[in-house]
């Protein structure tokens, strides 16, 4: 399926349930395994049954692991189809090649969103087009040294012309900027103002978007949440595990976000300096 000028397909079901089967008999011939090899040593040496016992508990609780993420993934992909998105490439393991292939304009959004410089490799993508436009939602690995994070995107599309807003919940980083001098836009609803970083180099721009119910919809933000809108997208960045419901969450924020911009933004343009 060709979309967004993207090679996108859409896998059976017949597939996914066998690999949920193989994963979950996996697990079970494991543990049984492990037991049997335990009685069997016992009897020779029981310190080496132990031993074994140990690891081989630890490896059977890694596939435990392994087969919840890969049944979230799955939880996850099946949600975003019955919405009404394509998934990028096949959906095995939902990981595939790297981030350059993805649309330039899509990459260049979420790199300015997140403030990435080295962007990495791994990463998973889904589209939809609607009448809201083209929706993304795109997971991503960021290498760190040793450290991978991962960062999941949901976006849709907005005039490239917006400057950014970065809107966040406060938290101590906040604190301690304000003691330094840093300057955020200020709204007249002192809980919001309280609550919530809103941040945007043309203030005029941030205010009049921060209609009453955005406000309401940027309340709704976890405190690891960065909201960002403009430059081509109202994108929202969570590094909360991802499952079903937290992935229902997230596009339910940017849809609810889209409907509550001022209709007459759409028409905006920045000002000319004089």
């Amino acid at each position: 399926m060709q979309q967004c000028g993207m090679d996108f397909t859409q896998e059976s079901d017949q597939p996914r349930i066998r690999r949920r089967c193989v994963v979950a008999v996996a697990v079970v011939i494991g543990w049984i395994a492990v037991c049997i090899a335990a009685g069997s040593l016992s009897i020779v040496n029981p310190e080496v049954a132990i031993l074994g016992a140990v690891i081989g508990g630890f490896a059977t609780f890694a596939l435990v692991i392994m087969s919840f993420v890969q049944l979230a993934n799955a939880k996850v992909i099946d949600m975003l189809r019955e919405r009404g998105f394509s998934v990028l490439g096949s959906t095995r393991n939902f990981w595939r090649g790297e981030i350059a292939n993805l649309p330039a304009e899509i990459r260049t959004l979420f790199e300015q969103a997140a403030k990435i410089g080295n962007i990495g490799r791994a990463y998973s993508a889904a589209v939809r087009v609607d009448g809201r436009g083209e929706t993304w939602f795109i997971r991503h690995v960021v290498q760190q040294g040793k450290t991978a994070t991962t960062r999941n995107f949901m976006i849709i599309r907005s005039p490239e012309n917006w400057p950014l807003v970065h809107i966040h919940r406060r938290g101590i980083v906040d604190a301690v900027k304000r003691l330094f001098g840093t300057k955020t836009v200020l709204l007249e609803n002192a809980e919001f103002n309280e609550k919530i970083s809103l941040s945007c180099d043309d203030a005029d721009f941030a205010i009049l978007l921060m209609g009453s119910e955005l406000q309401q919809a940027a309340m709704g933000l976890k405190q690891a949440d960065e909201l960002v809108i403009g430059g081509g997208g109202i994108c929202l960045i969570s590094m909360a595990m991802m499952n079903k419901s937290e992935c229902e969450r997230m596009l339910a924020i940017v849809e609810n976000v889209h409907a509550a911009i001022p209709p007459e933004l759409a028409e905006w343009e920045p000002s000319t300096p004089a």
